[in-house]
């Protein structure tokens, strides 16, 4: 009796043990693309179409997961919401891949081409198998075989195809979490940040910075003196060089950057340095153009993104549109005659 109790204990306190190390993923952290089976353990995963454009995420519409659009940056992603975080663990022969922001198991119902949720591990059906190769990722229903977890883009979605359709996956692991301080900026570079010549400044544009793990002391963000940028917690006043952010605890803040009024036609960048919090330094690039000023005539062979750019810098992205309507109903007109 007293060696059952024992062994009860035991299994009881390896239970406590292990759910205390096995924490949820709280919506900060950085995601690292992995390239081989051996790094696919255990953890939290974000799951990307082979193109690195879009993620799966949580919300299943009967028949297929929804995507949720990604800039993966040096192949990692910093702070992904938890609506595309998925908890992927060994299970019987195959492993799961479940969401803990709504607790649901991506599953196939074996109906054509679908995937579906389900909130429990029931079967096969819950369990996937995960191969890889030429840079990708394969994951395959154990329970109905010859249906692969696929990102569709014709009909953007993830559902089960044959393994001859649509893109496969790459996968996106958390780093291990610590107790260290650490720092975050999202996005890694801001650009964009132009103006016609004479009109300055630009228009602001905005990154995120987070903290975990800080000691809520002052954190600051600074520009090299006399700076081309300046940034502000506010859209639209405040401005300046640098900004403190006082015994800052991590959570989310939005900085807003401008480049500045003034300056001559060409091409700008600065760094903002983000310190502070007993984390490691992050750095935020900023890049910004002065455009040369708008005179008739004007000529733009909209050949190429950069003739795009040079257009729409003029204000010209509504005459485009409206041009292209022109064109297409010269276009029914002629063909009608004919």
């Amino acid at each position: 009796m007293k060696t059952r109790l024992f062994k009860n204990f035991l299994f009881l306190l390896c239970f406590i043990f292990s759910t205390l190390c096995w924490s949820q993923y709280n919506g900060l952290g950085e995601f690292e693309e992995i390239t081989n089976l051996a790094e696919l353990t255990d953890g939290y995963y974000v799951i990307v179409d082979e193109d690195n454009n879009f993620a799966m995420n949580n919300v299943n519409s009967g028949s297929y997961f929804e995507n949720t659009a990604v800039s993966p940056n040096s192949g990692s992603i910093i702070n992904p919401d938890e609506a595309i975080v998925w908890k992927i663990e060994t299970d019987g022969s195959g492993r799961t891949i479940y969401n803990e922001e709504i607790g649901v198991y991506v599953s196939y119902s074996g109906s054509g081409n679908s995937s579906s949720e389900s909130s429990f591990v029931g079967s096969d059906a819950e369990r996937w198998s995960f191969t890889y190769s030429n840079t990708v990722f394969s994951v395959e229903n154990l329970g109905t075989a010859g249906r692969v977890l696929r990102y569709n883009t014709g009909s953007p979605r993830f559902a089960c195809y044959s393994s001859s359709f649509g893109n496969n996956l790459l996968l996106y692991k958390l780093e291990t979490t610590s107790n260290e301080p650490e720092l975050f900026g999202v996005p890694a570079s801001v650009s964009g940040l132009n103006y016609i010549e004479n009109e300055g400044p630009s228009t602001p544009d905005s990154f995120e910075v987070t903290g975990q793990n800080l000691d809520n002391s002052n954190v600051t963000l600074t520009l090299p003196a006399n700076s081309d940028f300046e940034i502000s917690t506010q859209q639209s006043s405040g401005y300046s060089n640098s900004i403190t952010l006082n015994n800052y605890d991590g959570s989310s803040t939005t900085i807003y950057a401008r480049l500045i009024a003034g300056l001559a036609i060409g091409d700008y960048n600065a760094t903002v340095i983000v310190s502070g919090g007993s984390a490691s330094n992050i750095s935020i690039n900023l890049e910004g153009t002065v455009i040369e000023e708008f005179n008739l005539p004007y000529t733009n062979g909209l050949r190429d993104q950069t003739d795009w750019d040079e257009a729409t810098g003029f204000g010209l992205s509504l005459i485009i549109p409206h041009l292209k309507l022109l064109l297409e109903d010269i276009f029914v007109l002629v063909q009608a005659v004919i």
